[in-house]
């Protein structure tokens, strides 16, 4: 969960009473996350949400009109879109990126954490763990193959590392109202 996480430390903003809902945020819960950040963080920072979260934030209207501060990237064309498995934004919001997750939650509920704004890069810590670690076999059996009868050496790498929330205030987070 980390920055979603109770004890991380970060600014949680909660939502007017009655706006229990994903549905029933508004632009200036979305805004009061920018204002909860320091300024030296903003240059880095960005939205991070589910990916029905986003759609339900490109629907909020405001004076019966769609919101322009919004833009899309269509799949293909996101940043990082050439490289695999690169994170990627996902549009533009208020002129800070939109990183989507599934592994945010995406369950409306009462009270609870929804939406981060703020700066990965100032606000956690990579650390590793343990060194590399690498290991070659020539007399396992893997996936039925036995290494030594096929004359095979089989490679094992392995490598522990941690992501830390270090600089809390680099990040807030939008919270359903209780009720």
């Amino acid at each position: 969960m980390g920055i979603f996480d109770t004890n991380s430390g970060a600014t949680v903003v909660t939502m007017a009473s009655g706006q229990d809902t994903f549905a029933e945020t508004k632009l200036s819960d979305l805004r009061n996350l920018i204002s909860n950040v320091p300024v030296s963080c903003l240059s880095s920072s960005a939205y991070f949400m589910h990916p029905t979260t986003w759609g339900t934030i490109q629907s909020i209207q405001e004076n019966s009109q769609t919101i322009s501060a919004i833009q899309n990237y269509p799949i293909n064309t996101g940043i990082g879109a050439d490289q695999e498995g690169m994170l990627r934004a996902h549009g533009m919001l208020w002129g800070y990126p939109v990183y989507l997750s599934d592994k945010i939650v995406s369950t409306t509920a009462v009270s609870t954490k929804f939406i981060a704004f703020g700066s990965m890069q100032k606000g956690l810590f990579l650390g590793d763990r343990n060194q590399m670690g690498m290991d070659i076999s020539k007399e396992a059996t893997i996936s039925g193959v036995n290494l030594f009868q096929s004359n095979q050496s089989a490679v094992r790498l392995t490598q522990r590392v941690a992501l830390k929330v270090a600089l809390p205030t680099a990040f807030a987070v939008l919270k359903t109202a209780a009720s």
